[in-house]
């Protein structure tokens, strides 16, 4: 193997090369037999590269002295980065794949690598077992065909796929409502806010328009009229308005710039059969740009009559989805 020998030293009078824990130069070359002899060097140099072997968890690792305490179980052990990999998998975490042992902290901490590192989480085998009561979030490309979450009697936790895109509000005496109210009334099919005309402040975003205009009845309550569009630039809408708009109404806007790539997920796959209780399985949240496909559901009993199973809850501040 090409093993990077920076920062070890050489004992001349054996003729071998060892590190301070004692590896021999032919132990370097066939590669560490687990993550265990990998963390358990002591005082490795900075920059230093290794190898291990171990079936599961395999890989190159390169030594960071700066996250010498950090440990995700996964992409970095103390320090020793995992380098060389274009993906992230359950392998690398050693997850129990067979769905006897639950695996929601490994999943969390999988999935929260994925989005640091920008990297799309793989995996297209195995059934894992989820059992927990916290979410396990999503926040990045996924393809996960071929594997299956198993949702144990007591999980209470959820799916949530995030595209971590935040929303911001304006309130009533904010710069965009106080210039909005300038506009007053605006007809029927019209597809631009004049008095944006000038200002880009929320060019390229998805706008919630809530206003003090009663509109509709629900059920006996008042509500008020609220407008979703999308800007496109200097007041351009994506869609015309239905009906008159008065903008003196306006009393709070919700902005959320529109995301700069799609985020894309094939194969989730939730195998719900063991849950007796009302459960919410799969939330898509805070982004737009949302590219879902083969989302499965599996329920070998169907036995949970009167039971609510939501598998699917767009939140309000998701925008633009494919599923």
């Amino acid at each position: 193997p090409n093993v990077d020998m920076t920062g070890w030293v050489k004992d001349n009078s054996a003729s071998q090369i060892f590190d301070e824990s004692g590896l021999s130069q032919q132990e370097l070359n066939n590669g560490l037999s687990s993550i265990l002899d990998l963390i358990n060097i002591s005082n490795p140099k900075d920059g230093s590269r290794l190898y291990v072997a171990e079936t599961s968890q395999a890989g190159w690792f390169k030594y960071n002295i700066e996250r010498a305490s950090e440990n995700d179980s996964g992409t970095v052990f103390f320090g020793w980065e995992r380098i060389d990999f274009d993906h992230i998998n359950f392998d690398m975490f050693g997850m129990d794949d067979t769905g006897e042992i639950a695996c929601d902290d490994l999943l969390i901490k999988a999935f929260a690598a994925s989005k640091s590192l920008n990297k799309p989480v793989k995996n297209n085998k195995g059934t894992y077992l989820v059992n927990g009561s916290t979410a396990i979030t999503i926040g990045f490309d996924y393809d996960l065909n071929g594997t299956v979450f198993k949702c144990g009697a007591d999980f209470t936790g959820l799916f949530a796929i995030d595209g971590g895109i935040q929303t911001v509000r304006h309130n009533s005496s904010s710069e965009l409502v106080t210039l909005l109210k300038t506009q007053l009334e605006l007809s029927a099919g019209d597809a631009v806010l004049p008095a944006l005309s000038n200002n880009a402040m929320i060019d390229n975003s998805y706008i919630k328009i809530f206003t003090t205009q009663p509109f509709y009845n629900y059920r006996g309550d008042i509500k008020n009229r609220v407008e979703l569009n999308r800007v496109l630039k200097k007041g351009q809408l994506l869609s015309p308005f239905y009906f008159a708009f008065n903008s003196t109404y306006v009393s709070h806007v919700d902005v959320q710039p529109v995301a700069t790539r799609d985020f894309c997920g094939s194969g989730l796959t939730i195998d719900e059969t063991l849950l007796n209780h009302d459960v919410m399985l799969v939330t898509i949240n805070d982004g737009n740009a949302f590219r879902l496909k083969n989302f499965r559901f599996i329920d070998n009993l169907s036995s949970a009559i009167g039971i609510t199973k939501d598998r699917i809850v767009i939140s309000p501040n998701a925008h633009d989805i494919e599923i």
